[in-house]
């Protein structure tokens, strides 16, 4: 993020391996070990928090994204690790239209988290301040877009069955706990696990599809 209010930044919805290790090494997490041991943990809370709240999925791995893309970007945490992933969970909430109460977000979280719950007062401040600010760090960007539906219209113009799809929407999933999102545009995530499973003989072949 630039430190000049004036400046314009274009968005950059992805980038190269490259620069994504460049990025990191002055990010939050240095390193993609370090990355990876709090994002689970962040993750476990969302997920826990979507289940528990009635949120559906594209909600949850919204907040996946957007925790990713914050800490990549960001150099420091501008709250607490349960600040951040509620402020996350918000922000997902209002890009998906599937807004909840912002105090039962953090009566959820604190229910999943670790530590001793901290008043939903003390902590609304900071929330709303990272709320902006990770608004900020994705350029207001709201065009996030994820593999889930091409694998529904690969699978079946593949002829593929729903064991396949169901599959290959898990694995999908976990593209999320890595920077795959960041790497390469929604499509061509969802082929490769799809066109996997089917030439390994999953598939059910359909009338006017099937070689």
């Amino acid at each position: 993020m630039s430190s000049y209010p004036s400046d314009i930044i274009m968005s950059k919805p992805y980038l190269s391996e490259n620069a994504i290790q460049q990025i990191q090494a002055h990010s939050i997490y240095t390193t993609y070990s370090q990355y990876m041991a709090q994002a689970n943990n962040a993750f476990k809370v969302m997920e826990a928090t979507c289940k528990s709240m009635l949120l559906p999925v594209r909600t949850f791995v919204t907040a996946m994204v957007l925790f990713s893309r914050y800490c990549l970007l960001n150099s420091s945490l501008g709250g607490t690790f349960e600040e951040t992933v509620i402020a996350c969970l918000v922000c997902a909430c209002k890009i998906e239209d599937t807004a909840k109460r912002v105090r039962d977000l953090h009566a959820s979280v604190y229910s999943y988290s670790k530590v001793a719950t901290v008043a939903f007062d003390t902590c609304k401040p900071n929330i709303m301040a990272l709320e902006l600010q990770i608004l900020e760090t994705v350029t207001f960007d709201f065009r996030i877009r994820h593999p889930q539906p091409y694998i529904i219209k690969i699978a079946k113009a593949l002829g593929a069955s729903k064991e396949v799809a169901r599959l290959a929407w898990t694995i999908s999933m976990d593209t999320y706990r890595t920077h795959m999102h960041m790497k390469r545009p929604p499509h061509t995530i969802a082929l490769p696990p799809v066109g996997e499973l089917c030439a390994s003989g999953s598939a059910r072949p359909v009338h006017g599809l099937s070689g």
